[in-house]
């Protein structure tokens, strides 16, 4: 392999120099074999040679990023540019692309650590000077960009796919070296310490553009980044790209965020697009700093804000229950259906009531008595997966798989029906998926995060006999739906939601629940981006 690759490096400079030659008079040609040679290089670099979390940008993904970080004006003066972890160039060539349109001129910086993708990436400079006039330099380093790199001043313009690898997936070498060279790392991943890296080399007045996993618009580890991107810096543009078969070989969800380096002012707003173009909502930056952990919700119209803001204001799920979770261990199939105890997955619950258990044996993992004897009691089940969040009871001190639970003394606790009730309800449903929406999977599930669970708002005042009667009624029957509606207005009378409150969550409950496809009906297909994306702002 390394032959081969050593090859295809020597051979390079001399295909570049006939494509020079050849189509010295047709820029657009030109940039067309560029796209041709990345595509290429990507296909044998990520193929024959992966690397963990480094997932090519698609073309048509890459022009739109390109479009959205030079939209505006930019007056005459060359900018310079920077893609970390740049890879063959794609993004690079992109922008450039995009500058030629907008006569614009770039001189481009790639940092990257493959040192062969690096070396293709600068073996291209002749075909992008051939290209165009919107060159004015090119450069591309082999180095890591979190570790090696500081560059002598900061740039106009970043723009980057990081890698999406989890701080736990790191060797513990490279793990301590990153937690010696950078503050505040936690449990970070690299795609949000990219992030917060080139916040650090763009200059006031500067744009990035940056892919990155959903789940850093939710997750624990990234609360500081938000924070810091939503008071210190002007969150412009999200793109919700999760689902779309962007990275179609990989199970990734990813958003676009476009941030300009200025204070925000007030009135500034968030865009929120689908992948189509349109704009979804548009949310206060303001409001969004307000939010818990300052989560930035994809799916809920800026409308519900005053709602939002008063529920979340009073005491959350997670002050006055404990959440645990079941056994989400590695090994966890070599267990089922063998042994004598039994176990639920998040398959076997629906809403009200728990259906079929599998056989399982935990002594296969190794388990230790105190774990196993958590779960051995009464509790109130949700499951790990779902489209619509929902739970159950039960009853026989069952073991779990991936299920989140809150144990509770018996069918007489109070608390139990409580419990059932606000998370069988539209209002807990319509608040996880519209706060944490953001991180949803292919085919419109959510996967429950205890974190996320335990931000829900919890009801001040003490539910009516009639409310507990009523989930007594749905568990008898076996027939949620016969007592929706009456479990919903009980709910809402929990919070004290007026009339306009109610209207507002019906609607968000059309808007967010799932159609007969499955996927909610906000979702779009990224196919729209064929070609050129669409000018949906002022360019």
């Amino acid at each position: 392999m390394v032959r081969r690759r050593g090859r295809e490096l020597e051979l390079l400079p001399r295909a570049i120099q006939a494509l020079v030659q050849r189509h010295a008079d047709s820029p657009a040609a030109l940039w067309g074999w560029i796209e041709r040679l990345q595509d290429a290089r990507e296909l044998q670099g990520t193929v024959a040679v992966p690397r963990q979390g480094v997932v090519a940008t698609p073309a048509r993904v890459a022009r739109l990023m390109a479009e959205r970080l030079l939209r505006g004006p930019h007056g005459n003066r060359p900018l310079r540019l920077l893609d970390a972890g740049c890879g063959s160039g794609r993004l690079l060539t992109a922008a450039l692309r995009e500058a030629s349109r907008r006569r614009l001129r770039l001189g481009c910086e790639g940092v990257e650590t493959d040192v062969a993708a690096a070396r293709w990436a600068q073996a291209l400079e002749e075909v992008h000077r051939a290209a165009g006039a919107a060159l004015v330099g090119w450069k591309i380093l082999h180095a890591d960009f979190l570790l090696d790199y500081a560059p002598p001043s900061h740039f106009d313009l970043c723009i980057a796919n990081p890698p999406w690898v989890a701080a736990r997936a790191l060797s513990a070498g490279y793990r301590r070296k990153l937690h010696s060279h950078l503050r505040g790392m936690g449990r970070a991943d690299l795609s949000a310490l990219f992030v917060q890296r080139l916040l650090e080399v763009l200059r006031p007045g500067g744009r990035l553009c940056v892919i990155v996993p959903n789940k850093l618009l939710a997750s624990d580890y990234a609360t500081a980044l938000r924070h810091r991107l939503l008071q210190d810096f002007r969150l412009e543009e999200v793109w919700d790209l999760a689902g779309d078969g962007v990275f179609s070989a990989h199970a990734a969800y990813p958003v676009i965020l476009v941030v300009a380096h200025r204070r925000p002012a007030a009135g500034d707003t968030v865009a929120v697009h689908h992948s189509g173009g349109a704009v979804r909502t548009r949310w206060p930056q303001e409001a969004l700093l307000a939010l818990p952990r300052h989560v930035v919700p994809l799916d809920l119209p800026a409308d519900s804000w005053p709602l939002l803001r008063r529920l979340l204001a009073g005491p959350r799920l997670g002050d006055a229950v404990p959440v645990g979770c079941g056994l989400a261990v590695p090994g966890f199939q070599r267990a089922m259906d063998r042994g004598r105890d039994r176990i639920i997955c998040s398959g076997d619950i629906r809403p009200f009531r728990v259906r079929g258990r599998r056989r399982f044996a935990p002594q296969q993992l190794d388990l230790g008595r105190r774990t196993l004897a958590r779960q051995k009691v009464p509790k109130v089940v949700i499951p790990g997966m779902f489209r619509r969040l929902h739970a159950a009871f039960d009853a026989r001190g069952d073991l779990l798989g991936r299920v989140y639970f809150v144990p509770v003394s018996g069918r007489a606790d109070s608390r139990r029906a409580l419990l059932l009730a606000l998370l069988n309800s539209r209002l807990y449903a319509v608040l996880y998926r519209g706060l944490f929406g953001g991180v949803a999977q292919s085919g419109g599930y959510l996967r429950l995060n205890a974190p996320y669970l335990r931000r829900l708002p919890w009801p001040q005042r003490a539910p009516s006999a009639a409310l507990l009667r009523l989930v007594q009624e749905i568990e008898r029957s076996g027939a949620p739906e016969s007592g929706r509606a009456r479990l919903d207005r009980g709910v809402e009378d929990l919070f004290g939601l007026a009339a306009p409150e109610r209207r507002l969550v019906a609607r968000l409950e059309r808007r967010l629940h799932p159609g007969p496809s499955g996927s909610p009906r906000t979702a779009r297909r990224l196919s729209r981006l064929s070609g050129s994306a669409p000018e949906v702002a002022p360019s």
